[in-house]
């Protein structure tokens, strides 16, 4: 069930284990409660078997026994595959289309970066695709409201296991009836004098984020998200390859509380850097680790950055954003070119 990690997460020769004993580890939230009821683990094995330390280079702490691949896999695709925080932010999105999630994030990033090419990370609902959409409508509330309800029965109008060749036929033409609506709905609702921000989703299939089992209402976020927002779903690999000498093809890319989601943040990272001129990057600070993470970054890792090379500013205070936990906004860039361009953003 557990493993040791003993290989730097960021890709650097070795961590510089901190001598502090004074961690202070989550002995129970709502993951943990679940993690310990499905695998039978008891608090005394829990705290046995996981042990953490904060690594002085990369300012991260990190759980150098976690539990292994198959069991993480469990963990996001099964003992809790739907990630509830992303589907309640898209529900607020419907219900409540003016809330601010982010702050004045996207209104900051948007007056000084033009965004033709906007990609995220591994989940469609944390971060600004809503923004963006909401952007390229033309619509009230009522209207979002019923072009969401469409797409849901579209979508769950597939589901046809289980139906009599009769009722195949009779739930088929309903669908494609439903289709005919929804294709309507999409012309008044995207205005084409618009520009519309081409919007590209980047999946790589970790074991360690949701997404296998992430459904509400028998529907998965990515697919909902697709259809919705009218984004590519592109994984990693081919998105490497479609890029190759594209340097800078993203005007902006998102990695949203996704960042320690993933056993390779630093190919990740390495990615966002080299395809796009800007990398906004929000993640959970908590000083208490919560061991249903491999690793959780800490206030300080724009250092980490500072010392790798990348330029990088801290946002959290200027978007001023009500919070529920302890997080950090980054925007960072590869290219020194537009080290100004940040420069201007944080002194807005």
């Amino acid at each position: 069930m557990f493993q040791n990690y003993n290989d730097c997460i960021w890709n650097l020769k070795s961590c510089k284990k901190s001598k502090d004993n004074k961690l202070k580890i989550k002995k129970s939230n709502f993951y943990l409660n679940y993690i310990k009821n499905e695998f039978n683990i008891g608090d005394k094995l829990f705290k046995n078997k996981i042990s953490t330390y904060r690594c002085e280079k990369c300012k991260c702490l990190i759980n150098k026994s976690w539990f292994d691949e198959t069991h993480v896999r469990k963990i996001y695709s099964s003992v809790y595959g739907q990630h509830h925080k992303g589907w309640k932010k898209f529900n607020d999105f419907i219900k409540y289309p003016n809330k601010k999630y982010h702050g004045s994030l996207f209104k900051i990033l948007n007056k000084f970066i033009n965004v033709k090419n906007y990609g995220e990370y591994n989940c469609p609902f944390t971060g600004l695709f809503d923004d963006f959409f909401k952007t390229e409508i033309t619509s009230s509330k009522k209207k979002l409201f019923y072009y969401d309800q469409l797409i849901q029965k579209y979508l769950n109008n597939k589901q046809l296991a289980g139906l009599k060749v009769g009722s195949l036929r009779r739930k088929n033409k309903e669908n494609f009836c439903i289709l005919k609506k929804i294709q309507k709905k999409r012309k008044l609702l995207f205005n084409s004098k618009k520009n519309i921000t081409k919007k590209f989703l980047i999946i790589d299939h970790s074991k360690m984020i949701w997404g296998e089992n992430c459904n509400y209402k028998s529907i998965n976020c990515k697919v909902y998200a697709e259809n919705i927002f009218n984004l590519e779903v592109l994984e990693l690999q081919k998105a490497k390859n479609k890029l190759v000498n594209k340097n800078s093809f993203f005007d902006l890319f998102g990695i949203f509380l996704t960042l320690d989601h993933t056993f390779n943040p630093h190919a990740i990272l390495k990615f966002a850097l080299k395809n796009s001129k800007f990398v906004i990057i929000q993640a959970h600070i908590d000083p208490e680790l919560g061991r249903q993470h491999l690793f959780s970054i800490t206030k300080d890792f724009p250092k980490f950055l500072k010392d790798m090379g990348i330029f990088s500013v801290d946002l959290t205070k200027l978007i001023k954003k009500d919070m529920l936990g302890k997080e950090i906004y980054m925007l960072a860039t590869n290219y020194k070119k537009y080290k100004k361009v940040i420069d201007k953003i944080y002194n807005y």
